[in-house]
């Protein structure tokens, strides 16, 4: 087994690491293969092909810090799981720290596109959850997530609801669904979903502002993931 980018003093403990990650993915002590490389970076040990993906989504951030990338959802989807990756990985060390700097590069990856916007906006929920609200935080701030869900909201409570029993209704009558009224539906549903889930770390100011959103939540749900379902089919 080979190591590149070590420590200058190899302890112990870090061989006993190094082997660990070895032996997790897949080497076995009494192997005759060759060697076995590890690219030990930052605090993790990882093959060479989960380096070169590391290091794909590092010039993908500095290159985007420019302007933003024109490639695939997939392929942004791909760079966003790596951080993710990345990330679960600091969390299994107990490193705080590195784990939200990843959590930040995954967001920063997923935002700059529409249709990868909603996994990372799944990502700071998950976070928040785990360590609560933080203001001005890259990763932890809830307000993100409420002025998110306020942009560009065309209704109040009370006509959402009654958007949503429409729905309700025309899906009853076999009639075809309002495509348009169906989107903001859904973004409506999706997001409240996503706050309710972090509602016990909301400051009282945030809470305030989606109280009224909160106290309908349930007349919304059953009606919107009906609407929400006839959507995807």
């Amino acid at each position: 087994m080979l190591g590149m980018n070590v420590p200058e003093v190899m302890t112990p403990a870090f061989v006993a690491r190094a082997l660990g990650a070895a032996e997790a993915r897949g080497w076995c002590p009494d192997s005759r293969d060759g060697d076995f490389v590890l690219v030990f970076t930052g605090s993790h040990f990882q093959l060479p092909v989960e380096f070169q993906e590391l290091e794909a989504l590092m010039v993908f951030l500095k290159r985007e810090e420019g302007a933003p990338q024109c490639i695939d959802v997939i392929h942004r989807l791909d760079l966003m799981n790596i951080a993710w990756r990345q990330a679960k990985a600091a969390l299994e060390d107990g490193n705080q720290v590195l784990a939200l700097w990843w959590a930040e590069k995954g967001i920063r990856v997923a935002e700059k596109d529409p249709v990868c916007m909603g996994p990372g906006m799944n990502m700071r929920v998950w976070f928040i959850r785990e360590y609560g609200h933080q203001d001005d935080h890259p990763v932890l701030d809830t307000r993100v997530l409420v002025n998110r869900f306020f942009e560009d909201l065309p209704w109040s409570p009370k006509e959402a609801v009654q958007a949503a029993q429409s729905a309700k209704e025309r899906q009853e009558q076999n009639l075809p669904p309002v495509q348009e009224s169906n989107v903001v539906q859904r973004h409506i549903w999706m997001a409240l979903r996503r706050l309710k889930r972090i509602k016990g770390h909301l400051p009282s100011n945030e809470w305030d502002k989606l109280q009224p959103w909160f106290d309908v939540y349930r007349d919304l749900s059953a009606p919107l993931s009906a609407s929400c379902s006839s959507g995807r089919q």
